[in-house]
């Protein structure tokens, strides 16, 4: 992009500089006040067909210190009304000195005009014209990837053009706590110190009522759950580079970019999601996320020691209250004002927990969500339970991976993704530790790579496409050919 949009039009690379400059220059000045910001005064500017023209100025609320180098972002598209109501909430709790944007996608001319009313405190950054998606024939496909080219607009504008060191991510259908913003002054220091952390998340995924109680309780998790999440400088020059064109979430909890790191996220969460309208077309919302629980007493976290998620700390902990557990077999044993431990030993029987639980069972890159190495802690009939995998038992991991070192095991997939997610499910059961999963697709069936995807890490993608051009052929020589290439590009792949 070669200008970023501003909260009454465009500012252009130049000026964006200079106000960069401009920061530099009376940084050390300012400290020395200790209540005045760091963005101070500057020209907001429009862009008209005579050119760029003042139209006002802005003067930035005093800094508080906790947020020097932060910004808040909602993300939006077309959605004006679900907008006011989260800028609305948003709003009445933001820190003074606080920036907070609007990255809009598109051209909306509702949510241009939510925006610009509430113009003396917002900012606008706009990703407009959109990339020409024209040669994706399947919506859906193009709803995520313009999904995930917005979020690298918008990463490239706050951390690369303006300079911040973290952004808190928000979309335009979730409104916050009262603590959400004290939540990430205390744990931002952690994530940025801690390079074992990959990011803080306000959400938890199984952070329905009847699934949580201790709104001072926080946990390290192997997943990324999003939904009012900080990303730091550190993660974004990591992540820039390979920036997927789309399914940007499933890609950044993939393990090639969380790299064995885990996220913070709070028992009870600290955002939540009126969403029943978007790309995902309100999946789980009625069932899943309408009952979360929006945490509504604000905690003093100065008060609070959270020096046991540290990563060694967290470890020990988790390993001492796994052992620690009561072991049950059936979730109906569960009585009040104790720890339990249910084991899986599938997929099935994971899910099966789950419905019992009334938590979605859905899982994401090879793992339930929110789970810490495949263990899963909630809250039932007023005592803990931990979902644990069969082999998390000390001494269990590990075993036999030497056996499959070099052997692959490989599914065939072309167009028929509800046959490939059972198919999955169903291996993944038995797989051995150290077995490596490919799914190999033949074309470019958008339902079938999605599928794939959710799997990884723990299942790798492999995608023959663009396919031959056969002609002059039937249509069963036709589909019979295509196989037999399809399975030369699979051996020429994993042995070759």
């Amino acid at each position: 992009k070669e200008g970023v949009v501003g909260h009454r039009g465009e500012w252009s690379r130049e000026l964006a500089e200079r106000h960069q400059a401009r920061v530099r220059e009376r940084h050390a000045e300012r400290l020395a006040d200790r209540r005045k910001g760091h963005i101070g005064e500057y020209d907001a500017l429009s862009l008209s067909k005579g050119g760029l023209e003042p139209m006002e100025k802005f003067v930035a609320d005093p800094l508080d210190g906790a947020w020097e180098d932060t910004a808040v972002v909602i993300m939006a598209y077309n959605r004006p009304s679900y907008l006011r109501r989260t800028l609305d909430n948003v709003l009445a709790q933001v820190p003074r000195g606080l920036m907070v944007f609007v990255s809009q996608d598109g051209n909306n001319q509702g949510v241009k005009d939510v925006i610009s009313s509430y113009h003396e405190r917002i900012r606008h950054i706009q990703n407009y014209p959109r990339a020409d998606l024209s040669s994706l024939r399947n919506s859906w496909q193009k709803g995520y990837t313009y999904i995930s080219l917005h979020y690298r607009f918008m990463f490239e504008m706050l951390l690369d053009e303006l300079k911040f060191e973290r952004v808190i991510v928000l979309e335009d259908d979730m409104e916050i706590a009262p603590d959400f913003f004290d939540y990430f002054a205390h744990f931002a220091p952690q994530l940025e110190a801690d390079h074992s952390l990959y990011c803080i998340s306000a959400w938890n995924d199984h952070g329905q009522g009847a699934l949580v109680d201790d709104e001072t309780a926080f946990r390290r998790t192997s997943y990324f759950p999003g939904l009012g999440w900080m990303m730091v400088r550190r993660v974004w020059d990591e992540l820039r580079g390979t920036w997927p064109q789309a399914y940007w979430d499933d890609w950044v909890r993939a393990d090639e970019q969380r790299r064995g790191r885990d996220c913070i996220y709070p028992e009870v969460a600290r955002s939540y999601t009126f969403g029943e309208e978007g790309t995902s077309a309100g999946q789980f919302y009625g069932k899943y996320l309408k009952p979360m629980k929006l945490n509504q007493r604000a905690v003093d976290f100065s008060s609070l020691d959270t020096s046991y998620l540290a990563k060694d700390a967290w470890d020990r902990h988790m390993l001492e209250q796994v052992a620690s557990a009561t072991e049950v077999h059936d979730v109906l044993e569960i009585r009040p004002h104790k720890s339990y431990v249910v084991r899986y030993r599938s997929k099935e029987e994971y899910d099966a927990i789950c419905r019992t639980l009334g938590m979605m069972d859905d899982w994401k890159s090879g793992s339930p969500r929110c789970s810490y190495h495949g263990v899963v802690q909630v809250r039932h009939a007023r005592s803990v339970v931990y979902l644990a995998p069969e082999d998390s038992r000390p001494g269990a991991a590990g075993q036999q991976a030497s056996t499959w070192e070099n052997t692959a095991f490989v599914v065939m997939a072309y167009n028929r993704p509800s046959y490939l997610r059972r198919t999955l499910d169903n291996i993944l059961q038995y797989a051995p530790e150290g077995l490596m999963l490919f799914v190999s697709q033949d074309g470019s069936d958008s339902k079938v790579h999605h599928v794939a995807k959710e799997y990884a890490p723990r299942v790798r993608h492999l995608q023959n496409y663009p396919r031959a051009k056969l002609t002059g052929l039937s249509r069963i020589q036709m589909g019979y050919t295509y196989i037999s290439l399809h399975y030369k590009f699979m051996f020429e792949m994993l042995l070759d």
